[in-house]
Order: structure tokens, then C-alpha cells, then sequence
């Protein structure tokens, strides 16, 4: 190991003024950035006659990075003729041929559309008889020794802190060699495999060691679902750091971070920079309003019980001095502020769109994200559309309420839900004396040569035909009607059977761009908490944020309503608006999620949360309307929170 590299004192604390952390709005940019230092050292060592040594990783992470590698080397930016390259790590077993093997995703990704020679890609052996792994990782560990380590290592990160497949407990000594998978980690996969029992144990990885003897590491995060890790990765302090390995890159020299919004949202730099530079002067109202929520909730207190002396225990000089020691202005102003975006709170209130001339859209990602995410604030706009008709409109008029299920959620649809519901119509049919489907039938229809084939596009129809049942089936709970209001899209990108699903195209945003025209909607929903597993909240969101822009003027009246609950909750600070509600609208919620009894019990792709979807709506609910409870405002059972925008303002 180059321990010219490498400072221990670095181990317990990250230095944000060093100029490693680099944070960007969107992982394309990120991807620029990486792949341009990447190509810059290639032609760099070219420009010496010396070969380029790099490590590179898999995961969803890199794969931007190395789709702008692939263009910027078919503009005649970069040759890889002179580089070696050595893959971090690979499942074991694993066939390269399998299609969940690194050996195939860096050929789909990376090796297939550059000039790399064979003999110069070394990736980890996941074929191996066991009693020969040990040797084969004595001689991977060799070879990259031989070359000097790397000029590069490129690396992700998992939510467990791995990096590679170095797992919790392993150590600053360790090189190349085979470990076992946290759970954590093979949940992450287990969307991929279509299932976590079919997700590797075991695989092979480089080293702590390994890794950190490169003379330059950078460390890509992106997304919300790795903003926890990150925090962890770069600002706890662990007594024992192979409890969080990704810690240890803490101790080069010369590691760099490249993290989007999403992925640093969680830290200091981000969330309280005034904690990080004392000489903070940046007071807009927006930080301010930041810093005066953090102060209460550090506290305890609620934000008109704040005095001068929280203000300056708390790292908040700098404040204080920006506004002459005078704190009751800004804690009534922002306790102002944050009552005036609470619905109902007044007979005033003007915040649910409950115009029934203006059509409401809501653009659900899957067949229930809709009601779990905002099934009460669905509930408050249809009741109180309701209450402007007479009784005896209320069952037959529409209200111009519209839910447009994006995807039709079929491959987490399980195959004994689909079973249960082909027996259902084998005994209705001998009940009906329909023959319309027989025990043979059933089989056929359900049959598979291979159990990780995708699914017949029959089997398809007929999961989505499941999941379109049950969102009719929970609109009707909160007072829509299924067969009148529930608009099924299906985009093409999620047509596939599998989990993995083909690139956004045009046609999709065009199948959004008319729906919108047609619907002429004025308020528009959208799923914006992106964490999903499987990736399709992001690709969704992307498409109607691609649709929006490309329909300009037509959609500038049109106010757009970010929601979130299914994987994630908006914080108080952020939320433009805040849904109050009762128990007895938080039971419909709960009784709406229910009708989607495929996802009931146990989802197919649940993330790592143990807890149903129901349970993590209440749950989030819950502590929304707790969290401005505590702040001093107004105690609800329950609240939803949202952000507003205008079309052109949808952030990335």
C-alpha cells in the first residue's frame, strides 16, 4: 500500500473545506465531471508512453458515467488501446453469461463500445471451484500490485457503506478475496433477481487495502436512497470504522466525492452550512427559516419559545449579529410563514383545489402510489368538490378528478396471486356454466421453462389486469369512481415483463404531452419521492418533467404538486403546503391501500423497510404532524405534505 497516500488522523473527521466534495444538481452532471478527470488521465499517461491503470465498478451508479465515456470516445476524446482495467467485484457463483453477472453488465455498459483490449479487462472469476478462489485472489491482488495500483479507482457505494463488496466488519488489511453479502445489500438486489432467494450469498471483492493503494479515488452517490449512507460515510464519527467501511477512503490523501442533491441532502454542507463556516452570511428567509426549524428541533422547543440564548449556544452567531440580536421578529415571521401553508385551518383557506372547473391530475407512478402517498389529500379535494353539488349529483356527476396509473405494475404482481385469481374464475365459470377457462388452461398460462424468464406477455395482461382492478377498487374508497376516473397509461419504457427496463423514449412523453393537452388539467400531481428499488419513480418523473417543458406556454397556468410518502417524506422546511387531517380520513387512506391485496402483507420489491406500505403512510403521517406539533403549531392526527411549483421550476 502507498501510505505516502494515506492520513490516519483523517480517519475520525472530513475536511468539507479541502475541495474533495463536490456536489451537483443532477447525476448527469456528474457524470460529465467524472468521466472528463477520467479521460484527463488516460491522455495524460498516453502523453508519457505509460499505460493507465484503472478500477472500475458496476451498480446503476456508474452506468452515466460510463455512457459519456462510450460518446466522448466516439468523438475521438479518449482511447482505452493503453488501459488495463480491474473490476472491483463479482457474484459467486455467478455464470459471466448471466445477465446479473459484472461480467456482462461492463460489456453492456463500457467494453463492447470502446477500443479496450481483451486481454487488458480483468473482472473477478465467479466460476471458480471454491478451492481455488483463494489462489486466483493471490494472483488478481498480484497483478495490480505488478502495475504499480491504480491511477483511478472509481467507486460507488452501498447503503450498508460497502464499497466493492467490503461489507461491515471488514478491515484496513484486507486485499482480494471472497466475503459474505450483508442482507441489506442483497435486498438492494433482489429486485434484479426477481427475488432475494435468488440473489447470491457470497462474491468476490477487492480489498480496503486494494482500493486505497490508487493514487486517485473517486467516490460517486446519487439518489435519495443513498443520502443515509453518505451521511454516515462523511460525517460520523464510528469508534470502530469497519463498522461503516466506506470510512476508511476518510484516510486517502487524494479521494474525491461527487454527490447530487438528492444524495447529500442529509449533510451538514447541505442541511446546516452555518454549522460548518461560522462566518455563514448567507441569510436569505430560506435559510433562515432552515436554521430557526433546526434550532427548535435541537432544542425542543417550539419556534416562539426561542431565545437569544438557543440562538448562540447553537452555533447561530452569525445570524444573531445579521439581525441585531433581535430573534422574536424572525421566529414570529417564520411561525407566520409556516401557518399560512397549513390547509383548513381557517374557513379562508384557499389550498385544496376544490374548483370543480379546474381538472385535477394525478400522475401515479404504480397502481398505488397515489393513495398511499396522498390518499387523504385525494379524500379532502373529492369531499369537498362534493359538497358544492346536491345530494343528488354527488354519485353521478364528474368531479374532474382524474388518477392516471403510469405503469401498470405487473412484475410485482406475485404468480399465486394471478393463480388465485384464474382459480377464481374456474369456479365461477362452473357456477355461471361458462366455459371459459379449465384446470389445463391454467397451468399453460402459468408454465415456465426457466423460473427467472420473463413473464408471457399473457401472464403480463394478466398481472396488470390485477393491479388495474384493485386502483379502481381504492379510488372507490375515497369517493371516485374506477371505471370513470382511473386512466391507465401503461408507458411503453415499463413494458417489459422484466425488472430491468428498456430507456425512456419520446413516446412516452408524447403519451403524457396529450393526456395533459386532453385533460386540460390545472393542478397536476407527481410522484417525487425517487427512491423506489426498481427506478421507476425517477423514470416517470423525468418523462412528465420532459412532457411539461416540451408543452411550454401551454401548461403555464398549470400549478404542479410534488408529493411523497411511499419511500420518503418532504421535511417541514422544504413543504409549500401541509395537509392536515383526521383518524377518520387517515382509516379510508388505510382502507384504500388495503384494496391492493397483491402488494397486502409482503411486496415484492418492499426496499428494506420490514414495515407494509400502510404502515409506513401512517408512520410518515404520523411524524409529519408530530414534527409541527413540536414547532409550536397547530397538534393534527395527521398530515401530508407538498411542495408547489410551476411546470418550468420542476427541480431535477
Amino acid at each position: 500500500m502507498n501510505h505516502q497516500l494515506l492520513d490516519s488522523a483523517a480517519l475520525y473527521m472530513v475536511n468539507y473545506n479541502s475541495n474533495k466534495v463536490h456536489i451537483h444538481n443532477t447525476p448527469q452532471e456528474i457524470a460529465e465531471q467524472v468521466s472528463d478527470r477520467i479521460i484527463e488521465v488516460i491522455n495524460q499517461n498516453d502523453k508519457k508512453g505509460k499505460q493507465t491503470v484503472l478500477c472500475l465498478p458496476t451498480g446503476s451508479t456508474p452506468i452515466l458515467t460510463y455512457k459519456a465515456l462510450v460518446e466522448k470516445y466516439k468523438q475521438g476524446k479518449v482511447s482505452f488501446e493503453n488501459v488495463i482495467t480491474f473490476n472491483l467485484d463479482e457474484y459467486y457463483p455467478m455464470e459471466p453469461t448471466h445477465k446479473q453477472s459484472y461480467h456482462y453488465f461492463m460489456n453492456e455498459n463500457l467494453f463492447n463500445h470502446v477500443n479496450l483490449k481483451k486481454e487488458n479487462i480483468h473482472i473477478p472469476d465467479g466460476t471458480l471451484p471454491e478451492d481455488k478462489v483463494n489462489e486466483f485472489c493471490e494472483e488478481y491482488e498480484r497483478k495490480i500490485q505488478q502495475l504499480g495500483g491504480f491511477d483511478l479507482a472509481l467507486l460507488g457505494i452501498g447503503r450498508t457503506g460497502h464499497v466493492g463488496f467490503n461489507e461491515p466488519g471488514s478491515t484496513l488489511a484486507d486485499g482480494t478475496r471472497l466475503v459474505l453479502l450483508d442482507q441489506k445489500t442483497r435486498l438492494d438486489a433482489a429486485a434484479s433477481f426477481k427475488g432475494l432467494a435468488n440473489v447470491p450469498t457470497s462474491a468476490i471483492t477487492q480489498g480496503i487495502s486494494t482500493i486505497l493503494n490508487s493514487k486517485e479515488i473517486i467516490l460517486i452517490a446519487t439518489g435519495e436512497s443513498k443520502s443515509e449512507i453518505v451521511h454516515k460515510t462523511m460525517e460520523h464519527k464510528f469508534e470502530d470504522p469497519s463498522e461503516c467501511p466506506s470510512t476508511f477512503l476518510r484516510m486517502h490523501k487524494n479521494c474525491h466525492y461527487y454527490f447530487d442533491r438528492a444524495a447529500s441532502d442529509k449533510l451538514k454542507i447541505v442541511r446546516t452550512p452555518w454549522l460548518i463556516n461560522r462566518s455563514f452570511n448567507d441569510w436569505s428567509f430560506e435559510y433562515k427559516k432552515k436554521a430557526v426549524i433546526h434550532l427548535a428541533q435541537t432544542t425542543k422547543k417550539g419556534i416562539c419559545e426561542l431565545g437569544v440564548e438557543d440562538f448562540a449556544n447553537n452555533g447561530l452567531t452569525s445570524l444573531l449579529v445579521h439581525e441585531n440580536y433581535e430573534t422574536d421578529q424572525i421566529c414570529f415571521s417564520i411561525f407566520q410563514d409556516l401557518m399560512k401553508r397549513i390547509a383548513l385551518v381557517s374557513p379562508e383557506s384557499k389550498i385544496i383545489p376544490d374548483n370543480i372547473d379546474e381538472p385535477v391530475l394525478i400522475f401515479s407512478p404504480h397502481p398505488d402510489d397515489d393513495v398511499i402517498s396522498m390518499g387523504a389529500m385525494m379524500h379532502s379535494i373529492i369531499s369537498k368538490r362534493k359538497e358544492k353539488l346536491s345530494i343528488e349529483e354527488r354519485d353521478t356527476k364528474d368531479i374532474n378528478v382524474k388518477v392516471c396509473y403510469m405503469t401498470n405494475g405487473s412484475v410485482s404482481v406475485p404468480e399465486n396471486n394471478v393463480k388465485n385469481h384464474l382459480r377464481f374464475s374456474l369456479l365461477t365459470s362452473d357456477i355461471l356454466k361458462k366455459d371459459f377457462i379449465k384446470q389445463e388452461d391454467i397451468e399453460n398460462i402459468l408454465q415456465k421453462k426457466n423460473k427467472n424468464d420473463p413473464d408471457s406477455e399473457l401472464v403480463q395482461y394478466l398481472k396488470a389486469n390485477v393491479r388495474r382492478a384493485e386502483a379502481m377498487d381504492a379510488v372507490d374508497v375515497l369517493g371516485l369512481k374506477g371505471e370513470r376516473d382511473c386512466i391507465f397509461l401503461d408507458l411503453p419504457f415499463y413494458r417489459t415483463g422484466k425488472v430491468q427496463k428498456k430507456p425512456l423514449g419520446q413516446e412516452d412523453v408524447d403519451m403524457i404531452k396529450d393526456l395533459l393537452i386532453e385533460r386540460k388539467a390545472k393542478h397536476v400531481f407527481i410522484a417525487a419521492d425517487l427512491s423506489d428499488p426498481n427506478g421507476t419513480h425517477r423514470v416517470v418523473y423525468r418523462a412528465i418533467k420532459t412532457a411539461l417543458e416540451q408543452l411550454g406556454d401551454k401548461v403555464e397556468d398549470t400549478t404542479c404538486w410534488l408529493y411523497r410518502g411511499a419511500w420518503e417524506e418532504w421535511n417541514v422546511d422544504e413543504a409549500t403546503y401541509f395537509i392536515p387531517f383526521t383518524k377518520h380520513q387517515m382509516d379510508l387512506k388505510i382502507d384504500a391501500i388495503f384494496k391492493h391485496q397483491s402488494q397486502k402483507d409482503k411486496a415484492l420489491f418492499p426496499g428494506d423497510d420490514a414495515r407494509e406500505f400502510w404502515q409506513r403512510a401512517r408512520d410518515r403521517n404520523h411524524q409529519t404532524a408530530q414534527e409541527l406539533g413540536t414547532l409550536g403549531l397547530p397538534k393534527f392526527f395527521g398530515v401530508e405534505a407538498f411542495v408547489c411549483v410551476k411546470p418550468n421550476q420542476i427541480p431535477e
